[in-house]
């Protein structure tokens, strides 16, 4: 005996056979494109092995450059108030003198005299690019606050497993 379907199951054979159908095609899409690039379709990175302790001269280096930063004092006042433009520039040349690599490879540029923009150039222009922000500056200490702090905030302290001082735990570090 035989059964006729209704229309509305013929209607959902035919929609479960289209997906399968795209389905397919893109799995074929996939194949081919792997097999013409020569490769995986997403090219891998290189790695780099982090050791799970830092060594303990590049730590103390570390700790020594942010020390050095953090003696820098670049307080901002806020807007329309006096830039300290000469602890910014030589917290320019401090960034200079320590990080060598960084300034030979990345290209630097001055915007407005004080502010720097470095550009990291990728190894593929057809990415789009990233931008990650920081600022040099520091707030004020609050006068008659000084007395409350467990090292002076411009000291660059390094004690108790702790570098001590404005913009440690901000954009110095």
């Amino acid at each position: 005996m035989a059964t006729t379907m209704g229309p509305a199951l013929v209607w959902i054979i035919r929609g479960i056979a289209l997906l399968l159908m795209v389905a397919a095609a893109f799995v074929i899409v996939l194949v081919v494109k792997t097999v013409w690039i020569g490769g995986p379709l997403v090219q891998p990175r290189d790695t780099v092995d982090i050791p799970s302790e830092p060594d303990p001269a590049s730590l103390r280096q570390s700790q020594l450059r942010l020390a050095e930063a953090v003696r820098i004092r670049t307080v901002s006042h806020g807007a329309g108030m006096p830039v300290e433009e000469r602890a910014l520039l030589n917290l320019h040349r401090m960034l200079a003198g320590s990080f060598p690599l960084v300034h030979a490879t990345l290209k630097r540029e001055l915007i407005n005299g004080l502010s720097l923009l470095y550009t990291w150039q990728g190894s593929n222009p057809h990415l789009k690019p990233m931008l990650l922000a920081a600022h040099l500056d520091v707030v004020p200490v609050e006068p008659g606050t000084e007395r409350h702090w467990t090292h002076p905030p411009f000291a660059g302290v390094i004690a108790d497993g702790y570098i001590w001082g404005r913009g440690t735990l901000d954009m110095k570090v």
